[in-house]
């Protein structure tokens, strides 16, 4: 199986409520992201409107994890694949993103640099460009298209 990186997940008991499970999202941030201090205020914002489904998580911790462990079906995906991966990603490794890549054939891997978790968040800018270039939508001189 695939096991999980990093702290061992089964200390933390699953949260009975969605306000157990808020607080429980709201301390792994500083795991997830690379500077927990540049995204504290977005962060608190965002988790007051998010909604949490305490039955759905423990559900997918007990019965959907094990049965998501696709790699031995890597090598059959024919189309194109980008795997963006934060340097400093506590929560998946990077070395999760490249056994990713090694079993995607013709798969492009992207390593971004202070970066954890989130590099859509934490490297808006470089994320963006990266997935631009893949699609292929920068313009010769480098530039996107407007």
């Amino acid at each position: 199986t695939w096991a999980v990186d990093g702290a061992d997940s089964s200390d933390v008991p699953y949260p009975a409520t969605e306000e157990e499970m808020r607080r429980q999202f709201a301390a792994s941030i500083p795991l997830a992201v690379h500077e927990p201090s540049k995204f504290s205020r977005a962060m608190e914002e965002l988790l007051r409107r998010m909604q949490f489904s305490p039955e759905r998580f423990r559900w997918t911790g007990e019965v959907e994890f094990d049965r998501y462990d696709l790699r031995r079906r890597l090598g059959e995906i024919r189309v194109p694949v980008l795997i963006v991966h934060g340097r400093q990603d506590r929560v998946v490794s990077v070395s999760r993103a490249e056994e990713l890549h090694r079993g995607i054939p013709g798969s492009r891997l992207a390593i971004l640099d202070q970066c954890g978790h989130w590099p859509f968040v934490e490297r808006r800018s470089d994320f963006v460009d990266t997935v631009t270039s893949f699609l292929g939508l920068e313009s010769p001189g480098g530039r996107r298209p407007a």
